[in-house]
Formats: C-alpha cells, sequence, structure tokens
C-alpha cells in the first residue's frame, strides 16, 4: 500500500530528524517570555503576540480578572536570523495608585521589536510593559515596552543574563 510505505517514510525521517537535533551541538533556540512592570494602577486583560507575522499567542484574563505578572511565551527551535515580534496589550485602570482618576479606563499598548538568533545559540527575548514616571506627560502616554534581549550558550540557565 502506497499510503502506508508513505506514513512510514515521513515516521522515518521525523525519527532521524530528532536524532539529529538531540545530538546536534550547533542547534539554535528562542524563548520569550513576558513579564509585566506596570504599576498597580492598571491591570493586564488581554496579550497578543506575533512572531513574523504568526500569532503564537492569544491570551485574554476573564472580567476581573487580571493575566499573570509572568509567563513563557515561546520556548523551542528557531531558525537564525532576524525575527520580527509584534506585541499588543490590552490594560484597565484599576482606581488604585498614581491613577485613581482612571478607573475603569481601557488602554492600548502596542509594539514591535526585531531581534538576531544566531546558530548555536540561545536566544532569550524578555517582553516588559511598564509606566513611565515622567510627570509631565499624560497618563495615557506613559504606557511602553521595553525588550531585554540575551544570547546565552545552550544548556545556560535562562535565568541568568551575561
Amino acid at each position: 500500500n502506497v499510503d502506508a510505505r508513505i506514513a512510514a517514510a515521513q515516521a522515518k525521517v521525523l525519527k532521524l530528524r530528532e536524532s539529529v537535533v538531540k545530538h546536534n551541538t550547533s542547534a539554535t533556540r528562542g524563548l520569550v517570555v513576558h513579564h509585566d512592570d506596570m504599576n498597580a494602577s492598571f491591570v493586564l486583560e488581554t496579550a497578543i503576540y506575533e512572531l513574523d507575522g504568526v500569532e503564537i499567542l492569544n491570551k485574554s484574563a476573564k472580567p476581573g480578572v487580571e493575566l499573570k505578572k509572568d509567563f513563557d511565551i515561546l520556548a523551542g527551535d528557531m531558525k537564525p536570523g532576524d525575527h520580527k515580534l509584534v506585541v499588543s496589550f490590552r490594560y484597565l485602570g484599576t482606581g488604585l495608585g498614581t491613577y485613581p482618576g482612571l478607573n475603569g479606563m481601557h488602554f492600548l499598548v502596542k509594539s514591535t521589536y526585531t531581534f538576531p538568533v544566531f546558530e548555536g545559540r540561545l536566544t532569550k527575548v524578555s517582553v516588559i510593559p511598564y509606566t513611565r514616571p515622567e510627570a509631565t506627560i499624560a497618563p495615557q502616554q506613559r504606557f511602553a515596552v521595553r525588550y531585554e534581549h540575551d544570547i546565552l550558550a545552550l544548556g545556560a540557565s535562562t535565568t541568568e543574563t551575561p
């Protein structure tokens, strides 16, 4: 049967590929993590992540509940080269802290970041939404996203930075 032979050949190729990746010291890995650094005035309701034009995460909290402050977005093999990360966050003003007048208001934060992935290395990108502390700008303009980009040896702890 032709279908059975094709399926067997595909299984053999997959097994061989896994074997090569496990023993290949030049494997290339990527890790994208979310770390929310917003103050208590805002809670994260929705987080959307796209990598190279493909949505990789669309996470929403139930009404009245916020998403966790820290969570993994992506961990796995990545092709070497430049990659484009697009993020979109929706925050709800809590009325707590610095901005009591923003209670119940929604805010959308969008950002784009391009980063290189190097062959044989672990590339870690931390996405960190935060509020700028400048008192002279409007609260709606204080939302920002910063990125921390670390290149680590494979097998290194992902909590360390070089």
